[in-house]
């Protein structure tokens, strides 16, 4: 079944570079930090990817002496210009869990939903914006596949340039819903660093440093990820390695994409 979900992923990125028409696009992918930037108004983003991870524990799991792999296939992301200074996200993945002592199994991950405002463009100061959305809990907990609550996050972003190289630097709070206890919840510090430098007209580095810390329920989850963006005629690549620095985070994980930018294609939807 594994083999058939890759196969499938292959053939959705294949119709998306046989697609025409691209404007570069603006999310930092393979990165998980935020641009604070906005895509333009009526323009919408799509890319399409898998992930794998080795060793991931599952959110207020205390048993760190896990064998629990993860591929999420496919992650779908969708990025829609609302406005101006208005951006709205939707992500989604399948996971396919095998776990030590527990079955194998698939199923839909959780669905999240947010909403950037850009409150300043970038000039001799940062770019600044205000990111905040839910992760709504379709993931099965009786599968371990999630913790079936709702998580809700608030981050400020600000984003500059220095020379050529972007940097990008996150910082917020996430309340995550407890499964175990009822009306508990377990309030975390989210951070991320991350660059994109360039190396030709195509081709960018990308680093990050990414997580979230001062958990008091093992969900200080971070990593350290270098991946590469490739920007060919109509789509955009892109691939990133982690390595994880805390004990409920991968021992490591790869994730792969390919990114697709439809100009005005709301305002030609009308």
């Amino acid at each position: 079944m594994l083999k058939k979900f890759v196969f499938l992923l292959f053939i959705l990125n294949l119709s998306l570079v046989l697609i025409p028409s691209i404007t570069a696009a603006k999310s930092l992918s393979p990165l998980v930090t935020q641009d604070a930037n906005v895509i333009e108004a009526g323009s919408l983003e799509v890319r399409l990817g898998l992930e794998y991870f080795e060793n991931l524990n599952i959110a207020f799991d205390a048993n760190n002496n896990r064998d629990r792999d993860i591929w999420n296939i496919p992650t779908l992301d969708l990025i829609i210009g609302a406005g101006k200074i208005v951006e709205i996200q939707a992500y989604f993945e399948g996971i396919y869990a095998d776990e030590k002592n527990f079955d194998s199994t698939y199923g839909a991950g959780d669905l999240k939903l947010f909403t950037k405002f850009q409150l300043r463009q970038e000039d001799d100061m940062p770019a600044v914006a205000f990111r905040f959305g839910t992760k709504l809990p379709n993931a099965s907990n009786e599968d371990r596949l999630g913790t079936d609550e709702f998580d809700v996050s608030g981050l400020f972003l600000l984003s500059k340039h220095l020379g050529n190289i972007e940097t990008h630097f996150n910082l917020g709070m996430g309340i995550l819903g407890n499964p175990h206890e009822n009306s508990n919840q377990d309030d975390v510090f989210l951070y991320g660093l991350g660059l994109i430098i360039p190396a030709t007209d195509k081709l960018n580095f990308a680093l990050e440093v990414n997580g979230q810390s001062c958990s008091n329920d093992n969900n200080d989850f971070s990593h350290f990820m270098a991946g590469l963006q490739y920007q060919a005629e109509a789509v955009r690549f892109d691939v990133g390695v982690t390595a994880g620095l805390s004990d409920e985070s991968q021992d490591w994980s790869v994730k792969c994409g390919a990114t697709k930018t439809f100009d005005n294609f709301f305002s030609a939807a009308k």
